[in-house]
C-alpha cells in the first residue's frame, strides 16, 4: 500500500485557506484599526504577507476588505499626533523627493513592512487597498484637509475606498453653544461648509467611487447642522426641555447623542449647480 503523500498548506483550497486566515487578520471589537501613532493595531499582518506570495495573494484583501475598519482619529490630542508624524516623516525625506514619488523612491521597503498601522496613509500600495474608513474629527480645524486631502483623495480615486464615515464629535470639552437664531448669524454659520476641511471632506463623501458614504455629528452641535438632519431645531427643543427642568441629564443625553446628516443636501446649498459635487484631481501621487 503506498504511503500516503503530507498535505501542503497550498493544497488547500483558496476558501478553505481564507477561513483560516479571517481570525489572524481581523481585529477583535468590531475590526477597529486606528491609524493614529499613539495607538498600536490590534493586527499584525506582516508575519502572514511575508510567508509566501501566494499567502499575500490571499490575505490582503481580508486584512483591508470590509472585515476591518480603519479609523483616522483626529480628536483631541490625536490630530496632533497625526501632523507631527506626517510632517516628520516628510522631513526625513531628501530635499529632491517630492510627496508624489516618495514612496517608491525612499520608503517604500519600510512602509510595507509596517502595513496597517501609523504608516498606512504613507504608504501609496497600501491605502490604496483599504475598504472602509473612519474619520473623526472635533474641531473644524483647516490643515485637515490641507495635510489629509491628498491622502484621502488618493484613496476614493485611485484606491478600493467604498465606505467612507466622518464623524464630527462636538462632546468631548463641550461648551455652551450660541443660542442666536437670526438670518445674518445662520447665514455667517452655513460658511462652514464652504472652507476646509468640510468643503474638501463632503465633496470627498460624493465621489462616485465611494458606495456608502456617511456623514455623522456626536454632540451638541452648532446650529449650521440643523437645518441638515432630521428632528428640526435643536436650539428650539434645548430650551423647551431646560424650562421643563432636567438640564444636567438633557444635556448628558446630548453630548451622547449622534444625528445622522444629509450631506447631500448640505452640497445643493454650498454648490446648487453641481460643479464641484465629486472629488476633484489635480496633482499625481
Amino acid at each position: 500500500m503506498p504511503e500516503s503523500q503530507p498535505l501542503h498548506l497550498f493544497d488547500l483550497p483558496v476558501d478553505l485557506l481564507s477561513l483560516i486566515l479571517q481570525p489572524l487578520l481581523t481585529a477583535p471589537d468590531g475590526g477597529i484599526i486606528s491609524l493614529c501613532p499613539c495607538t498600536a493595531s490590534p493586527v499584525n499582518p506582516v508575519p502572514i504577507f511575508l510567508t509566501h506570495p501566494s499567502l499575500y495573494a490571499i490575505a490582503h484583501p481580508i486584512f483591508y476588505g470590509p472585515a476591518n475598519t480603519f479609523v483616522l482619529d483626529l480628536t483631541q490630542g490625536h490630530a496632533s499626533h497625526v501632523r507631527r508624524f506626517i510632517e516628520n516623516a516628510a522631513e526625513d525625506l531628501p530635499g529632491d523627493v517630492e510627496w508624489s514619488g516618495r514612496q517608491q523612491q525612499t520608503q517604500n521597503h519600510v512602509l510595507l513592512r509596517h502595513t496597517g498601522g501609523r504608516f498606512l496613509l504613507l504608504s501609496q500600495e497600501a491605502r490604496r487597498k483599504v475598504h472602509r474608513l473612519e474619520m473623526r474629527i472635533d474641531k473644524l480645524r483647516g490643515w485637515l484637509w490641507d495635510e489629509l486631502g491628498l491622502f484621502l483623495r488618493d484613496m476614493a480615486v485611485r484606491g478600493d475606498l467604498s465606505d467612507l464615515t466622518l464623524l464630527v464629535d462636538y462632546s468631548a470639552g463641550t461648551k455652551e453653544r450660541t443660542k442666536s437664531t437670526s438670518r445674518a448669524f445662520l447665514r455667517e454659520k452655513k460658511t462652514v461648509f464652504e472652507k476646509p476641511p468640510l468643503e474638501g471632506l463632503v465633496r470627498l463623501l460624493a465621489d462616485p467611487g465611494i458606495r456608502m458614504a456617511s456623514l455623522r455629528v456626536k454632540g451638541r452641535h452648532d446650529r449650521a447642522w440643523c437645518d441638515f438632519h432630521q428632528g428640526g431645531d435643536c436650539i428650539l427643543k434645548s430650551f423647551l426641555r431646560v424650562r421643563e427642568g432636567g438640564d444636567d441629564v438633557m444635556k448628558k443625553k446630548q453630548d451622547e447623542e449622534v444625528v445622522e446628516i444629509d450631506w447631500r443636501a448640505i452640497l445643493r446649498v454650498v454648490d446648487p449647480e453641481a460643479k464641484r459635487t465629486a472629488v476633484g484631481w489635480h496633482a499625481e501621487m
